[in-house]
């Protein structure tokens, strides 16, 4: 994977070889993909997500064993999609809430967002709430919620999008 998202970077063009402001924004979001790949994708249970036959993101995610206090649903370490593609968080969450389920852990799951990307609000749009104080990077899908996105996640697939290129 990290070795296929090197080769997403986009190159200097023409005489004057500078990038368009997409393509900056492109290899920002490339850069932070193998932050993500290096530092958080420690898990015990770690999937390639595909869009029509095609890599499209990447999850880590942990299940405690039974009994490990204070862990009551799957920890997702690291969730990430490359440019271009759309709907791969929503399908990767959903694919965590049913794993969860499965482990007995009514799918509850629980995960820390980067404060350098806006997975926050995505977040929050699928129902997760903080944990603890405001300032906290980690946050929960409850059980009810759970159920909740996948009522409202039934029958909608990811895809990949025009980059404009």
């Amino acid at each position: 994977m990290k070795q296929q998202l090197n080769g997403m970077y986009k190159q200097k063009k023409g005489f004057l070889g500078r990038l368009s402001d997409v393509d900056k924004a492109h290899n920002t979001r490339i850069a932070q993909c193998l932050t993500v790949l290096d530092r958080h994708m420690v898990g015990n249970r770690n999937f390639i997500i595909h869009v029509d036959g095609k890599p499209a993101g990447m999850m880590s995610m942990s299940v405690p064993p039974d009994g490990t206090p204070g862990d009551d649903g799957v920890k997702l370490h690291g969730l990430m999609s490359l440019p271009g593609t759309k709907g791969v968080g929503r399908k990767a969450i959903e694919q965590a809430v049913q794993l969860a389920m499965r482990e007995g852990r009514e799918g509850r799951v629980d995960l820390e967002f980067l404060e350098f990307s806006n997975s926050h609000d995505v977040y929050k749009n699928f129902g997760f709430r903080r944990n603890g104080n405001w300032d906290s990077n980690s946050m929960y899908l409850s059980p009810p919620d759970a159920k909740d996105f996948l009522r409202k996640s039934a029958g909608r697939s990811p895809s990949f999008v025009s980059t404009g290129n």
